[in-house]
């Protein structure tokens, strides 16, 4: 289990840095134990009491540590007296600490211990002075070994976290129900994916329904992170004009209270099914289906072209066109939702070290073997077959082989214009009918002209059903 660090205010110096990355990566070691760190806390036990200032706060299966950061070389009496000095302060910190949580908890027997961490070389490792343990980065290790052992839960955990930082809630939980002005919000995405989660929710004053992105880029040492997390917003701002994406409500920017760390973004939500979901509903007629399998082709095309630059020959890839990102609006038009990974003209490709590819169906066949850095355009796989059944099967078989035609195994085969692909399957759709005031005239009650032979014999089979024609 991870070590999740919570920094609530900002370091004072460069020696609280060093010790948190080195706590951080301590905690990270120790298999079986879950750790939240809240950096820099400051905590009152009552409104009227000032607060404390706890460099390190340390909660995890294995007991609470209320840790004061110095960087201190112990040499004189001088220095051992201050050192002793600040053992008191810490002592007392810890308790008032103890006796909150323990209120908070329920819990009795829960006692918080106190550390000091010299980030200068200490040679006596876990000497007690006033009953707080000495160390420095080398030996820190040694104090959460000293520990009494399993006293929380992992629930019991984040919800000391959340306790004593409230906002910690938004590192820790996926049940985030309010962030930025936004409410009711209802996470939607993977729970395995801790840098990006996706809520729905509402705006807090108008009620609009809207999709929000959150980044956490402290997830892992990947430098790359910020940018990757900009990547489906900047893709999204280019295309704008088209009415087959989002509309963005608020571009990327820092979480507040998290400037640096978290990032987030605010989509209007389309309140759209996705094509895996619509082409099992029965009502959505064949005719419907082709239409909406035309029209994302179009689709695809005009984001081609909106995503064209004047300063790079390179070209806009999606990459992430599937069923389950592809929307079908309330007017069966097409809508593209999820561009997380897709690449701008003079970008270079961004994905994560942990990303693997999917071996769905969808996925181009180099893309499964070699990885998203080989996706190009003819590799925008065509999932734009949304099973048209209830049709002759000569009818079937010839959208398909229209489709098949822009997912064949080897890339250059492929057909790589989908408006191409959009005006074969136009040919495919039937001539439209006609209307009743193509074949009557409702001002002069008879037939148009050319229609009164099918006029006459409607009337005369509605004779010979005993039916009234008039």
């Amino acid at each position: 289990m991870a070590c999740t660090v919570v920094r609530c205010h900002e370091s004072a110096n460069h020696s609280e840095e060093t010790a948190l990355r080195r706590v951080e990566a301590v905690l990270n070691g120790r298999p079986g134990e879950e750790w939240v760190v809240l950096a820099n806390l400051m905590f009152s036990p009552s409104p009227d009491r000032p607060s404390d200032e706890l460099d390190l706060v340390c909660i995890g299966t294995r007991g609470v540590v209320a840790i004061e950061v110095k960087h201190w070389q112990i040499v004189t009496d001088e220095d051992r007296r201050r050192l002793e000095r600040e053992a008191e302060r810490i002592s007392m910190k810890a308790r008032r600490l103890s006796g909150s949580l323990k209120a908070k908890l329920r819990q009795s027997g829960l006692f918080v211990s106190a550390g000091i961490l010299l980030t200068k070389a200490y040679s006596r490792h876990g000497e007690a002075i006033n009953g707080v343990p000495i160390h420095d980065v080398s030996s820190i290790s040694l104090l959460f070994d000293s520990l009494s052992g399993q006293q929380l839960s992992g629930e019991a955990v984040r919800f000391s976290a959340e306790t004593l930082h409230a906002q910690a809630a938004i590192r820790l939980r996926e049940k985030i129900r309010r962030l930025a002005g936004y409410v009711n919000l209802e996470h939607q995405s993977s729970t395995q994916d801790g840098f990006h989660r996706v809520f729905r929710g509402v705006e807090a004053s108008t009620r609009e329904p809207v999709v929000l992105h959150l980044y956490d880029l402290s997830v892992g040492a990947d430098g790359d992170l910020g940018n990757l997390a900009r990547r489906e917003c900047e893709t999204l701002q280019r295309l704008q004009k088209s009415s087959h994406v989002p509309y963005i409500r608020e571009t990327i920017r820092d979480v507040p209270g998290y400037e640096g760390e978290m990032l987030y973004f605010v989509l209007m939500d389309p309140c759209a099914p996705t094509v895996a979901k619509r082409k099992q509903d029965k009502a959505w007629s064949w005719l419907e289906r082709l239409s909406y399998a035309t029209k994302a082709l179009e689709a695809l095309q005009e984001l081609y072209e909106l995503g064209e630059s004047r300063r790079s020959r390179e070209r806009l890839v999606l990459r992430t066109i599937s069923p389950n990102t592809l929307l079908v609006a309330n007017d069966n038009l097409p809508v593209f939702s999820d561009l997380q990974l897709s690449r701008l003209p003079g970008q270079e490709t961004i994905v994560r070290g942990s990303e693997t590819v999917p071996q769905d169906s969808w996925i181009a066949p180099e893309i499964r073997t070699r990885g998203w850095q080989v996706a190009s355009q003819a590799s925008d796989k065509d999932v734009f077959n949304v099973d048209f059944d209830g049709r002759s099967a000569e009818d079937c078989d010839q959208v398909v082989r229209i489709l098949d035609k822009g997912c064949r195994e080897e890339p250059g085969e492929r057909a790589l214009d989908p408006r191409a692909l959009a005006e074969e399957l136009k040919s495919r759709q039937p001539e439209p009918g006609y209307t009743i005031q193509d074949c009557y005239d409702l001002v002069n009650h008879k037939p148009q002209p050319g229609f009164q032979r099918a006029y006459m014999k409607v009337k005369d089979d509605l004779s010979r059903l005993g039916l009234d024609f008039s």
